[in-house]
């Protein structure tokens, strides 16, 4: 029979030897990768477990507050998708059902909710881009009051192109300071 590598016996065993090494460390790291994931994964969980419920608390309270009580019951799911209780229904709806500016007041409580959540006790800055664009007057007169009352304890840095939010603070008497940007 004719070998198929004429190298010697040694150089063979000890190339043999280097990749079973190789192996068994790809083993461990793997096995290593496998125990991080699950950690990972099982952390995941029980945060999921432990946010999810303060956060539909959270959003559910500032959702009643900005929509004067209308909205009063939000529910984020575990894949965060976004359903609330419109007072004429029974049901759940998906947030797509509801208006555009229902749909900025939602994700704003849910904004404040969360960043409440991750700053814990401790002040933050609150950096809010247009967070009204779609709101109707009335609703954007209680989510500038909510603004208001946050600003009391956080610094709020509030962006916007519309000039009738200013006079809706002006309006409101809602002590802020304007910076012209272009």
């Amino acid at each position: 029979a004719r070998l198929l590598d004429s190298r010697p016996l040694a150089e063979i065993e000890e190339e043999y030897e280097a990749k079973q090494q190789e192996y068994e460390e790809m083993i461990f790291r793997l096995e290593a990768l496998r125990m991080a994931h699950d950690e990972i994964a099982a952390i995941s969980e029980e945060l999921r477990r432990s946010f999810a419920p303060e956060l539909n608390r959270r959003v559910s309270d500032y959702l009643c507050r900005l929509s004067s009580g209308r909205y009063q019951q939000i529910h984020i799911d575990e894949h965060f998708q976004v359903r609330l209780q419109p007072p004429e229904q029974h049901a759940l709806v998906d947030l797509r059902q509801l208006s555009h500016g229902t749909v900025d007041l939602v994700y704003f409580a849910i904004r404040l909710a969360t960043a409440e959540w991750i700053g814990g006790t401790t002040d933050f800055p609150l950096f809010l881009d247009d967070p009204f664009i779609q709101a109707d007057e009335s609703r954007l007169q209680a989510a500038l009051q909510m603004v208001h009352q946050i600003s009391e304890e956080h610094q709020v840095f509030l962006f916007t192109c519309h000039r009738h939010v200013l006079q809706l603070l002006h309006d409101m008497d809602v002590p802020f300071h304007p910076i012209r940007l272009a």
